[in-house]
C-alpha cells in the first residue's frame, strides 16, 4: 500500500497518541482533503499523495502513490 499523508507526519513527529492540525501543518500537508478522482472526504489516515500532486483516496492511488515515507519526503523536497 501506498504511503498515507499520516505516515509521511508520524516520520517528522514521531509515534503520539494523536496527531493535530498544527502537526500536519508543520509537515506541509494537509489534515484534512479531498480525492481527486472521485472526490471522497479523507483523513490523513486515508490519504495518499500521488506523483500528479493531487491526492488520492486507497481506490484511485493505483500505481501513483509513494511506496517509501523517504520516496516521497525526496519528492517534496524537489519543489
Amino acid at each position: 500500500m501506498a504511503v498515507s499523508l499520516l505516515d509521511y507526519v508520524k516520520s517528522l513527529v514521531g509515534e503520539k497518541e494523536s496527531y493535530s492540525m498544527a502537526d500536519f501543518n508543520d509537515a506541509n500537508v494537509p489534515m484534512l482533503s479531498g480525492c481527486g478522482p472521485c472526490g471522497a472526504t479523507l483523513g490523513g489516515y486515508n490519504a495518499f499523495p500521488s506523483r500528479s500532486g493531487y491526492i488520492r483516496c486507497g481506490d484511485d492511488i493505483g500505481d501513483e502513490g509513494f511506496a517509501t515515507v523517504e520516496e516521497f519526503a525526496a519528492w517534496m523536497a524537489e519543489d
